[in-house]
């Protein structure tokens, strides 16, 4: 009989065990980032080609349990490769902002303000589930090309780092003049 009972209570604590591993890995892991909105600059308009610098917005969204501090922002190109620094043709630094924006010249958001509003991505705690990605674009020789397919979100939470990736429609659209 107390053979039964030590065996009862092994089996009850392995079911425990593994159900307390079961839920707490789905609870780490539980969780993505949506882009619930999207902005564009037209790149046959002139006035990108002699102003060089645009604030782009897009509105986010963290759906799961707990709150992650985004360690980094990259892109990554339609040939698989990241966007980085050595890039010739654009440069992008990511934000965060408090207010939602759309589109902005660098001069236009200056006036406006809305560069007190930025924050660096680097290890940016997410206190809302609601947020704002800003994204400053540094147009450096032509021809610009709308090559960038993914956003890489690279994130930790409750101490476990993780990455999400996301289609990215890129940042041009070629409406015309």
């Amino acid at each position: 009989m107390k053979q039964y009972r030590i065996g009862l209570l092994i089996i009850l604590l392995g079911v425990g065990i593994i159900l307390a591993l079961f839920i707490g890995r789905n609870t780490v892991y539980d969780g993505s980032f949506i882009k619930t909105g999207h902005s564009s600059i037209d790149l046959n308009l002139s006035e990108i080609k002699e102003k060089k610098i645009v604030y782009l917005g897009y509105d986010m969204k963290w759906q799961g349990s707990g709150t992650p501090v985004i360690k980094y922002i990259q892109f990554i190109k339609s040939d698989g490769t990241k966007l980085t620094e050595e890039d010739t043709h654009l440069a992008i630094t990511p934000y965060f902002s408090d207010q939602p924006i759309g589109s902005y010249y660098e001069e236009d958001a200056k006036k406006e303000g809305i560069l007190e509003h930025l924050y660096p991505v680097k290890q940016f705690q997410l206190e809302e589930d609601e947020f704002y990605l800003v994204l400053k674009l540094e147009l450096k020789e032509e021809p610009y090309e709308n090559n960038l397919e993914e956003l890489v979100i690279t994130y930790e939470k409750w101490g476990f780092q993780q990455e999400q990736r996301m289609e990215f429609e890129g940042v041009f659209t070629e409406i015309g003049e």
